[in-house]
């Protein structure tokens, strides 16, 4: 059996988890430490074609210390209507989506009641 939350084995058998089509992941960045990311986190944000984030400049520092080259996109209280609204179109054209942890509250409201 092959389960990739099995932390008994060691990393020579950790399996990758990738973004799939369609579909939002929300993931947590480190606010200070950018070590503090998890291998997980890393997986879906290089896996991810879309990435939205409430601040473009500090997930790129973020992306460019792990060598991942997508541009993320902005994403915050100032154009959530309109960024929510695009979020579920490219999800909807089968985007592998990547959303930040600024996805909750209002944004994660227009996006959930987009998504229906």
């Amino acid at each position: 059996m092959n389960d990739p939350d099995d932390t008994t084995r060691g990393d020579a058998d950790a399996t990758e988890v990738r973004a799939e089509p369609g579909e939002l992941y929300v993931v947590a960045t480190p606010i200070g430490n950018l070590r503090d990311v998890t291998l997980r986190a890393l997986d879906i944000l290089r896996s991810a074609d879309i990435l939205a984030a409430e601040d473009t400049r500090v997930t790129s520092t973020l992306l460019a210390r792990y060598g991942i080259t997508a541009r993320p996109r902005a994403l915050h209280q100032h154009n959530e209507a309109q960024a929510a609204q695009q979020v579920v179109q490219w999800l909807q054209a089968g985007e592998r989506g990547e959303g930040g942890e600024y996805l909750r509250g209002l944004i994660f409201h227009r996006l959930a009641r987009g998504l229906q």
